[in-house]
């Protein structure tokens, strides 16, 4: 059995076919995490085949190159966009709601599908707001790290192809919303704090959980120059689930991040008076920064205490076993 802290919780059994087999949470975490990018990536890779290989073949080219097969990318995006799209929906989250009923068939409750504590719920997005200024400053002490020079022109090229997509103008706001904010926040959240911050946490701990699969969250991305800030959005979206006690509150942080990201883009892109660039060349103060730093560390601290006010200093992922001559789950022995 395992229980939560929260009230409204129930003990739910651990009975699904993993558990009865003796499968270890860090190792199916880390075999779904894998399993997840694979999937995901073999989608994407077949979009993108489906979206350039026409051109390509009208181009009548013997040899292919990169410039050309980035434009067709580019001149594709909705393709490529849909391919994105269906690679989280069956990579990430159908992936990570079957292996969680493989635990349990409370696999709802595995995954923190509840309501969340409203006012935990609303400090969340507050705390976003703060952390934005700390993102993009991260992000700029991030890039002045040295990198590999094949991992900058890799870098470039995903970063070209996302402005291309973001600000070609025949992708409708309401689809990019969708594609980027939307669909990211349902997928990844559910299997990044919904299975994954689960499972580490049965085994290490609420706050190992939350710094590894952060830290996972942004290796995801393939971006190490915006490794730092990334990770980082990923802690704070973890540390929120477990101080709400529900996934919902992390997707919320993660639709107003993507969701913000994509509104800048399209409203700069329908002004011809601006220019991407310049966006993307404005530098946050290192003093706004820190401050929002700090910023977040308090709104944190108010949400670690609206927590200790409801559930007290109970942890969360607590095995139980449950006795006939008792009527409560009794605490297993560690």
């Amino acid at each position: 059995m395992l229980v939560d802290a929260w009230p409204r919780s129930t003990p739910f059994p651990l009975n699904g076919w993993l558990e009865r087999n003796g499968f270890a949470p860090i190792w199916t975490a880390l075999i779904v995490f894998v399993l997840a990018f694979i999937v995901f990536q073999v989608v994407g890779a077949i979009a993108m085949a489906v979206g350039i290989i026409p051109g390509l073949l009208e181009s009548g080219q013997t040899e292919v190159d990169p410039n050309d097969v980035m434009a067709l990318m580019t001149e594709n995006k909705g393709a490529i966009l849909v391919g994105n799209t269906v690679g989280q929906f069956l990579g990430f989250a159908l992936l990570a709601l079957i292996i969680a009923r493989l635990h349990t068939r409370r696999s709802g409750a595995f995954l923190r599908l509840r309501m969340p504590d409203w006012p935990a719920f609303v400090l969340a997005a507050v705390g976003w707001i703060a952390l934005v200024p700390a993102l993009q400053w991260l992000g700029r002490l991030n890039q002045m790290l040295p990198q590999p020079q094949w991992l900058e022109e890799m870098e470039a090229m995903q970063m070209d192809l996302i402005e291309g997509v973001l600000t070609g103008g025949d992708l409708s706001t309401a689809f990019l919303f969708f594609a980027l904010a939307i669909t990211p926040s349902l997928c990844e959240e559910l299997l990044f704090r919904g299975y994954l911050q689960r499972q580490v946490e049965r085994k290490w701990g609420a706050v190992t959980s939350i710094v590894l699969v952060g830290f996972l969250f942004g290796l995801y991305h393939l971006r190490l120059t915006q490794l730092v800030p990334l990770s980082l959005l990923g802690i704070w979206m973890g540390y929120v689930v477990w101080a709400s006690g529900s996934l919902w509150t992390g997707m919320l942080v993660h639709v107003l991040n993507n969701g913000f990201a994509v509104l800048v883009s399209t409203y700069v892109r329908d002004q011809p008076d601006l220019e991407m660039s310049a966006v993307e060349e404005m530098v946050v103060p290192w003093y706004l920064g820190i401050a929002g730093l700090l910023a977040v560390v308090g709104i944190g601290y108010g949400m670690w205490m609206r927590r200790r006010a409801v559930v007290g200093a109970t942890p969360d992922a607590r095995a139980v076993a449950t006795s006939p001559s008792l009527p409560s789950p009794v605490p297993v022995p560690s």
